[in-house]
């Protein structure tokens, strides 16, 4: 087999994924001569690349290089550095809204039954996403890095992945008694957050000097990194990205806060029939939307065994962070339905319009067994508990 690849025969069209299965390039690094025993370094000296250098803060550049493979190395290399950036950008993203968020609707009154903690598979998690949105080229950092980078960024000594983690939220909130003093609720959080930062860190550099210093056509080297052509897709507009990545990391952090403060979605508990826009409830305090069906959505909070329908500041959802209940109630509601139970946060999306960006657990009243409950004189809190098994 010739190991060359002419430059000129790749570029017969425009550089991108399809243009790599072409060529069949995935076999080609897989079944590489010495492919299993020989790391990228040395394939790019027998390759005549010997300049050829990748890394965290080195930037491999393939330029007039007869190479495909080294020049989606090369877009592999930019786009682990552009992560290790993005990570940056994100943790700040991530602490800026949670410091807001927790201002903006933490109940005042001290509430001893309220956990407020959002553990760290799910900041990894939201992280993560951010992160994600503010990438240019490649797959999701969630591809990238699979469980490796779940695993180190919870702090686990299970071993157990960020989605796993993630679920314990529910038990989270149930055991634990904490302090709801803003402060001291972001002051954990924010030390949560700093203790992540350098796990993801780690996480990159180790995962970069894996696949440098693997055997090129192994599952643990190169060509896992750069099949399928991952790395030659065009790229996006980057303010666009930053935006994106924003509004992510708002959503999903409130999403999570909202959970840790046990609130949820109910639906039907009331008839259209209120002073609010559609017929929904009226007030600054309350978040209440009805759909064009006559059906009324409201995110209320469980306070033991009683529904509390005025949440502190609900317009701010709408007026400074652009999410209306509509928006809200929805995504929760159709994130559930289609996951077929309450769903915890999503492991695998980059968009604010992406299913499950938004996961309250959702109350449907009309269900024959909550119903049943609430016929029984049960309060819409325990009706849902039981009748729906809520996590509330």
């Amino acid at each position: 087999m010739n190991p060359q690849i002419p430059l000129a025969n790749c570029l017969d069209g425009p550089i991108t994924p399809q243009l790599w299965h072409n060529l069949g390039l995935d076999h080609y690094l897989r079944n590489y001569p010495g492919g299993q025993n020989m790391t990228l370094s040395e394939y790019a000296y027998q390759v005549h690349a010997a300049n050829f250098f990748c890394g965290l803060g080195r930037h491999c550049l393939a330029a007039k290089l007869d190479w495909l493979v080294l020049y989606s190395v090369q877009q592999w290399n930019f786009y682990m550095n552009s992560l290790y950036s993005a990570i940056e950008i994100a943790i700040t993203m991530v602490r800026d809204v949670a410091a807001s968020a927790i201002c903006d609707f933490t109940p005042t009154e001290t509430v001893k039954w309220m956990g407020l903690t959002i553990s760290v598979g799910a900041l990894s998690i939201i992280v993560l996403a951010a992160a994600s949105a503010l990438m240019i080229i490649g797959p999701t950092p969630f591809t990238l890095m699979s469980e490796v980078a779940a695993e180190s960024a919870v702090a686990s000594e299970s071993g157990a992945t960020a989605a796993t983690a993630a679920t314990g939220l529910v038990r989270r909130h149930h055991k634990e008694t904490l302090s709801t003093d803003k402060f001291s609720a972001y002051a954990k959080l924010d030390e949560d957050i700093t203790i992540l930062h350098s796990k993801l860190k780690r996480v990159i550099y180790m995962n970069m000097h894996a696949i440098l210093n693997s055997p090129i056509s192994s599952d643990v080297g190169i060509y896992n990194a750069v099949k399928n052509g991952s790395f030659l897709s065009p790229n996006p507009s980057k303010p666009v990205l930053q935006e994106s990545a924003q509004k992510l990391a708002q959503l999903t952090m409130i999403s999570e806060l909202f959970k840790s403060l046990k609130m949820f979605v109910v639906l039907g508990n009331e008839p259209c029939t209120h002073d609010g826009p559609n017929g929904a409830l009226e007030g600054d305090d309350v978040l209440s939307y009805c759909n064009d069906e006559g059906l009324m959505m409201n995110i209320v909070r469980a306070q033991a065994d009683k529904m509390i329908e005025k949440i502190p500041h609900a317009n701010l959802l709408s007026s400074k962070y652009g999410f209306n209940t509509s928006f809200l109630a929805t995504t929760a509601w159709s994130c559930q339905q289609k996951a077929g139970h309450f769903a915890t946060i999503h492991t695998n999306f980059t968009h604010v319009d992406t299913d499950c960006t938004f996961t309250l657990p959702v109350c449907d009243t009309r269900l024959p067994d909550v119903r049943k409950k609430l016929d029984s004189y049960k309060g819409v809190v325990v009706a849902c508990r039981e009748g729906a098994s809520l996590p509330i």
